[in-house]
């Protein structure tokens, strides 16, 4: 049952939701009528994430979890704003969690301990709206991006908070930071690398007894066109 402090938790939640919507909104519909994109791109990699979980006074001793290694896919556009400086909406999935090692006794045979690990998998549909800013150069151009973030939970697989699935936020919000290099030019598109970090503003979980918060790390390779 919802306390009265959960509910007030969870509107400001969805109020906040709601400005940022507004804000991506405006954003691409700005860049939209402005310019028309002048770069189309995929990626792909790793994600490498991790979950902080923060027990409340008098709930379970806290663990140390450790990164989980997931699977990271977007595509992009690119809406030029001025020479060295453009917007960049993309849509991504993102695999994300966290994995916990526990040691556990056999219910059957010799007494013994055994260390097993729990793997907490999250999928997320991402929603980034990076400011790109590249430095010029003919062959090699660095670049760095910086925005907002919506992630849509389209799939769980936790296996050591199970029981926490009905308290897993839908809908999380936060900031994106990416530093690449894309190599090459002219009609053949350009290939790049890029290093990303995902961190939350909101909470994967917030409850009265446990917050839970998540980060990741990005390892990309992609191509423009």
């Amino acid at each position: 049952m919802s306390t009265p402090a959960t509910t007030a938790a969870r509107t400001r939640t969805s109020a906040r939701i709601v400005v940022i919507l507004a804000v991506f909104a405006t954003l691409i519909v700005t860049a939209s009528a402005d310019a028309q994109p002048t770069a189309f791109g995929i990626k792909a990699g790793l994600s490498i994430s991790n979950q902080d979980y923060d027990y409340e006074e008098g709930g379970p001793i806290d663990v140390e979890r450790e990164s989980r290694t997931g699977l990271a896919l977007s595509f992009f556009a690119e809406f030029p704003i001025t020479p060295i400086l453009s917007l960049q909406p993309e849509l991504a999935y993102v695999q994300r969690g966290s994995k916990l090692f526990v040691s556990r006794v056999p219910e059957t045979g010799p007494p013994a301990v055994e260390t097993g690990e729990l793997d907490d998998r999250i999928d997320y549909l991402v929603i980034p709206l990076h400011l790109r800013v590249r430095l010029p150069g003919a062959t090699y151009r660095p670049y760095a991006l910086l925005g907002p973030r919506l992630d849509f939970k389209i799939n769980d697989r936790s296996e050591s908070a199970s029981v926490l699935a009905g308290d897993l936020e839908t809908i999380n919000y936060g900031l994106s930071l990416g530093l690449g290099l894309e190599y090459g030019a002219g009609p053949i598109g350009a290939v790049f690398t890029e290093l990303g970090y995902q961190f939350d503003f909101s909470k994967t979980v917030d409850t009265e007894l446990l917050d839970v918060s998540s980060q990741s790390f990005l390892f990309l390779i992609g191509y423009t066109f």
